[in-house]
């Protein structure tokens, strides 16, 4: 179903394989799933078994649709997930259990003409650390990365254009999730990783993957079971989603969308260093670098965050408490280069 808006409603139209590309398994249409890329073009994975078809489907933003097929086997439609990069590349996830690579599609920015599409096959053997033909998630973060879920852990690739210069990209396993299968994965806005797993519950990575944030499971949370399927964010509140077969559970977290303009605001106010843990700053913008001053306009902390807010512990650089008196906070945007000002009372009592 696809939805356009008819005045104060939407206009619902249902595609099959009858009136669009999408094929599906015999008499099922299997769209896996559908990403929507910078130029308001769907694109969906098109599902199969192993009768010949297209892998992937675009739905235009003037209602046409177009199709794509697996420049290396027009048989194989084994595929799952899906993501798109910085550089409008399709990376096409292998099934669980009958995946047979990881594809990827460049059309050069040229949706109808395909002579210059750029298309192809990543496999397990040719490229160390892919660990498997099979996807369960791949994601986007934002520094461009691309990472990638399997049944046998997680692998980053760093340089994802490079496909498009006949160049192999830089692929790397996260060691901190080796072994582990992946069910799904989630970006949030600070580009923290949080990876939901068969055995292990949540786990939540620092934006290189290299450290653990936090594992969320059974023995120290209110989940009933270590098999978490989906991980969701509304990214307008914080709230977390986590999908099990024993249901959905609910977490608080600081993944909130940043503003567009500062309109910075912290509590509690004063921060008392002896009674309070944290101190929140709301109403950043994007990409923030965020310095804590005192009132003489030195340094004392300083962060950065993809977050609409951020927290301080009341400690500088060193580790160590900051006296009691007044700081400003000075927040910058590394995407517009706007600026946001704040002050904050600090106490002892």
């Amino acid at each position: 179903l696809i939805g356009t808006p008819d005045g104060d409603s939407l206009k619902w139209v249902k595609y099959t394989s009858d009136n669009s590309p999408v094929q599906g398994v015999g008499s099922w249409e299997m769209p896996e799933e559908v990403v929507i890329d910078p130029f308001g073009t769907a694109w969906i994975v098109n599902h199969g078994d192993s009768d010949p078809g297209d892998i992937l489907v675009s739905y235009d933003t003037d209602g046409s649709f177009n199709s794509y097929t697996n420049s290396n086997a027009a048989a194989l439609r084994d595929i799952y997930s899906l993501a798109i990069d910085s550089y409008g590349t399709k990376w096409v996830g292998g099934f669980p259990n009958d995946g047979k690579g990881l594809h990827y599609y460049n059309d050069n920015n040229t949706l109808y003409d395909k002579s210059d599409d750029v298309s192809g096959l990543l496999l397990v053997g040719q490229y160390n650390n892919l660990l498997a033909n099979e996807h369960s998630a791949i994601e986007v973060d934002y520094s461009g990365y691309l990472w990638i879920g399997t049944t046998d852990g997680l692998t980053l690739m760093a340089r994802p254009g490079n496909i498009l210069q006949n160049q192999d990209p830089l692929l790397s396993e996260v060691k901190t999730l080796s072994g582990q299968s992946i069910y799904d994965i989630f970006i949030d806005s600070q580009n923290l990783k949080w990876i939901a797993t068969a055995n292990t519950g949540v786990w939540v990575l620092d934006g290189a993957g290299d450290d653990v944030i936090a594992n969320i499971n059974k023995d120290n949370s209110p989940l009933a079971t270590n098999e978490v399927l989906s991980i969701s964010i509304n990214e307008t509140t914080g709230e977390v989603y986590f999908g099990t077969k024993e249901g959905l559970y609910q977490a608080q977290s600081l993944s909130v969308k940043p503003k567009e303009n500062y309109d910075i605001s912290c509590y509690p106010q004063p921060f008392n260093l002896n009674k309070d843990e944290e101190l929140i700053i709301d109403g950043l913008s994007s990409q923030s670098a965020v310095k804590i001053m005192s009132i003489d306009g030195s340094t004392v902390r300083s962060f950065n965050t993809y977050s609409r807010v951020a927290v301080w512990d009341g400690k500088d650089d060193n580790g160590m408490k900051v006296t009691p008196g007044v700081y400003i906070i000075s927040a910058q945007s590394g995407d517009t280069e706007n600026t946001g000002v704040g002050k904050i009372a600090v106490t002892a009592d």
